[in-house]
């Protein structure tokens, strides 16, 4: 099992994703921002629109892995 966070799959609020606290951001935020994740899917949970990031193609995905994993 991979100590490394995994990027893809997150949930995040609409609040959230339009944060850009340069003082306290966080790496799903901001790689959202600068398109290197992508809303895949959204839904409601108790009013609040969530959406479900994920890499937008192969290429992206694979830079990542080799970025952190090494591979």
């Amino acid at each position: 099992m991979s100590s490394f966070p995994t990027l893809d799959g997150i949930m995040a609020s609409e609040t959230l994703l339009s944060t850009f606290d340069i003082d306290c951001i966080v790496i799903d935020v901001l790689l959202f921002q600068t398109g290197h994740l992508c809303a895949l899917e959204s839904e409601i949970r108790d009013g609040i629109r969530y959406y479900k990031l994920g890499y937008p193609n192969r290429k992206v995905r694979k830079s990542f892995n080799v970025s952190l994993l090494g591979t």
